[in-house]
């Protein structure tokens, strides 16, 4: 699901038109990597970053970069809440993608210079994570995948049945996810027609 909000609004829905839901269970795909990992983070002594923690790492990587010169495209950019707001959805759209800064070009950037620093802005996050032994979502996700790689939970003890919202949104690492937890257990569940508009798909 989307949400829990969205999740209990089909409940509802089900409920009202006179159908049983007592056996399904709304979850997002955060909460169900967090079922799959959550034992192997406190074995581990990992903590998953919070939003405020990762947008004030951010913070201080930009200072940092921008005190030593380091930023020549991206360093006449004033530091502010919605800049900093704006290079954290970059680096988490790219980890969310499954991209790390070593398998990152800079010269497949719009600028060479943007790219690099881009780049080295990624790479900064992804070592303080691993310094302070934090996992951010994407990291919370690559473990899951690990998990179910090296352990072969993706059999598991049931057989339980994944739906999923056809033209729900998601891709990169999330989808990896999904797909790897459920295989043939998925299902996607289409929703109703638009008329007059032709619905996207996004899965």
């Amino acid at each position: 699901m989307p949400s829990y909000q969205v999740g209990h609004q089909i409940g509802e829905r089900l409920a009202a038109d006179g159908h049983s839901w007592v056996n399904l269970r709304f979850m997002t795909l955060p909460m169900l990597a967090h079922e799959v990992v959550g034992a192997e983070l406190s074995r581990r002594k990992l903590k998953q970053i919070t939003g405020a923690a990762s947008l004030f790492l951010v913070e201080k990587i930009f200072r940092e970069l921008k005190g030593e010169g380091e930023l020549r495209y991206l360093g006449d950019l004033e530091i502010s809440s919605g800049v900093l707001r704006a290079f954290r959805r970059s680096i988490t759209a790219l980890r969310l993608a499954g991209l790390e800064a070593k398998n990152l070009d800079a010269g497949k950037f719009i600028g060479e210079d943007k790219g690099r620093e881009v780049i080295l802005l990624l790479e900064k996050y992804e070592e303080a994570l691993e310094r302070g032994r934090f996992v951010d979502l994407a990291g919370v996700y690559r473990l899951a995948l690990e998990m179910l790689d090296t352990k072969g939970m993706r059999e598991g003890k049931d057989r339980k049945q994944y739906l999923s919202l056809q033209d729900q949104t998601i891709g990169g690492l999330e989808k990896r996810f999904l797909e790897k937890l459920a295989g043939d257990r998925l299902i996607l569940v289409p929703q109703g027609p638009v008329f007059g508009l032709e619905r996207p798909r996004r899965y």
